[in-house]
């Protein structure tokens, strides 16, 4: 059921502030713009978690970034990015799987990538969403990697880093609908500017929202849109 008001629909957005150039004041404020939305939770880069004071991160709930952009640290650095993150008052952490190991036929490293990271993630409590960079992918290599990552109890697939080659398309959404089981949802991420953008990614199936256009999304958004699709 697609959000009825912005309260709904802030409801279902990770709040994004993830560029290089970002401030540590920039990134305060877009906390304030969280908490005021009431956005599911803001992602920040590992970086800022350090340098914010345990008032600031209890305000909202913190979302970091694990091997970003790329995903090509090896399996013990992710580990200890992720305890890291834990220790620094993250609660979710948005995980690159290894784009090289899916492009080279690596799967038993996606393997055991994803059943260690899961595992660690799920043992300190947080939730764990794996970036495909749907992107670089083929559709045969998007299938085997995400039957792989809800297998191994995955608790989102995420489209995108913002960063590739391109962002989440309404075919990315359709393709990783039919292979998540209950349990696993979906994150559509990239290049998602406006409300009926939003909309349209949840109407095809994505449960979060993920853009660094929070707060235009929700001031874009009007019941006027939702006549668009059907309801």
């Amino acid at each position: 059921m697609l959000p009825k008001t912005k309260q709904e629909l802030a409801r279902v957005i990770d709040h994004t502030i993830l560029k290089p150039e970002a401030t540590l004041q920039q990134i305060k404020k877009e906390i304030n713009n969280t908490k005021n939305y009431g956005f599911r939770s803001i992602v920040i880069p590992p970086w800022a978690l350090e340098q914010l004071d345990d008032e600031a991160k209890r305000q909202v709930t913190i979302t970091t970034v694990i091997s970003f952009p790329h995903g090509t640290e090896p399996i013990r650095i992710k580990k200890q990015q992720i305890l890291q993150a834990q220790e620094n008052g993250a609660k979710e952490v948005d995980v690159v799987i290894s784009i090289w190991a899916i492009k080279s036929g690596k799967w038993n490293v996606i393997e055991t990538e994803s059943k260690e990271l899961t595992t660690i993630a799920h043992d300190h409590g947080m939730k764990i969403k794996y970036i495909l960079e749907t992107g670089l992918l083929t559709t045969e290599e998007i299938i085997k990697t995400g039957q792989i990552l809800v297998s191994n109890k995955a608790d989102f697939l995420k489209t995108s880093t913002g960063y590739g080659p391109r962002g989440a398309m309404p075919e990315d959404i359709i393709l990783l609908k039919s292979i998540t089981k209950e349990g696993t949802g979906i994150k559509a991420s990239g290049g998602i500017r406006t409300a009926i953008q939003a909309l349209l990614f949840l109407q095809l199936g994505a449960d979060v929202i993920g853009t660094s256009s929070g707060t235009k999304i929700i001031e874009g958004f009007s019941t006027d849109l939702l006549r668009y699709f059907g309801e």
